[in-house]
C-alpha cells in the first residue's frame, strides 16, 4: 500500500538520512533476500491519464522513468517500507512510503496533481487605434489642400494655445490684445470670421485661446475652394480650422 507523506519536503530530508542508517543496520537489511519488486502507474488525478516521464526516485537503488503508459518497475528489493518519491513536469511532487513484503511484487497506483503557477501580473497593451476619423485626416493631408499639424509637431512646437501654434501658418493672422486673441485668414475680408469644426461638428466654444494639450490632429483651410465638403458652411468662405482632440471616440 502507498502511503503518501503529509510532511514538508525539508523534513523529508531529515528523514532519508535515519531511513540509510536503518537500511545499513546489520542483522536487519542485509540479512534480507532482495526478492520484492515494484511494479506500478503514475497517473493524473484529475483525468486518470498516464503520466509518461515521471522521475521515480527510491533509496538506495538507481531512479527510473514513467513509460508511455505511465508505468515504472523496481526488482531485486528487499522487504519493508520503501519511501518513494515522484516527480513530473507540470504536477506537483508526490511522495510516500510503501510496503513490499519479501517475493512479492507490489502494484502502487501513484496519481499527482497539476500544479497550479502563478504568473506575475502580465500588462498587454494593445496598440492605440487612432480611427477612421484619423484616416479621414490622413487621406485630406496626402491631397495637399490646406495646412495639418499632427499631434508630434504639435507636441514639439509646445504652443501656449491655438494662436501661439498658428504664427507660422502662411496665410493666417493672429492679431491678439491683452489675453484675447482672434484668428481670421489673409485674403478673407475684416469681420469675417473663421469657422471651428471640433471633432466633426461646427462649434463655437472653441477659439484662439483654447489649450493643445488635448489636441491630436489640426487642419487649416484658407477659403472656400481648397475646403472638402465635410466642412462646408455658411461662412466656409473665411476659413475654416477643423480640431481633432484625444477623447473623441
Amino acid at each position: 500500500m502507498f502511503r503518501p507523506c503529509l510532511v514538508a519536503p525539508t523534513l523529508l530530508l531529515g528523514i532519508l538520512p535515519a531511513l540509510a542508517l536503518s537500511f545499513m543496520t546489520p542483522g536487519v537489511v542485509i540479512a534480507q533476500a532482495a526478492t520484492a519488486s515494484i511494479v506500478g502507474a503514475v497517473l493524473n488525478r484529475d483525468t486518470r491519464a498516464p503520466i509518461a516521464g515521471a522521475t521515480v526516485t527510491m533509496l538506495g537503488v538507481p531512479h527510473v522513468t514513467t513509460d508511455s503508459t505511465g508505468s515504472f518497475n523496481f526488482s531485486k528489493l528487499r522487504g519493508g517500507s520503501h519511501l518513494l518519491e515522484v516527480r513530473a513536469i507540470g504536477y506537483v511532487r508526490v511522495s510516500g512510503l510503501l510496503d513490499v513484503e519479501d517475493g512479492s511484487v507490489a502494484r502502487p497506483v501513484i496519481e499527482m496533481e497539476v500544479a497550479v503557477v502563478n504568473l506575475a501580473g502580465v500588462v498587454v497593451e494593445e496598440p492605440k487605434s487612432r480611427g477612421r476619423r484619423f484616416e479621414e485626416f490622413e487621406r485630406r493631408r496626402a491631397q495637399g489642400r490646406g495646412s495639418f499639424f499632427t499631434q508630434e509637431e504639435i507636441e514639439a512646437r509646445n504652443p501656449m494655445n491655438l494662436a501661439d501654434l498658428l504664427r507660422t501658418v502662411r496665410g493666417v493672422r493672429t492679431d491678439c490684445s491683452g489675453n484675447q486673441c482672434r484668428i481670421r485668414m489673409a485674403r478673407s475680408a475684416r469681420g469675417c470670421d473663421v469657422q471651428y469644426y471640433v471633432d466633426g461638428r461646427l462649434s463655437n466654444s472653441f477659439g484662439p485661446s483654447t489649450p493643445m494639450r488635448d489636441v491630436e490632429g489640426i487642419e487649416i483651410y484658407h477659403g472656400q475652394s481648397e475646403t472638402p465638403a465635410e466642412f462646408l458652411g455658411f461662412a466656409a468662405g473665411c476659413g475654416v480650422i477643423a480640431i481633432w482632440t484625444r477623447s473623441a471616440p
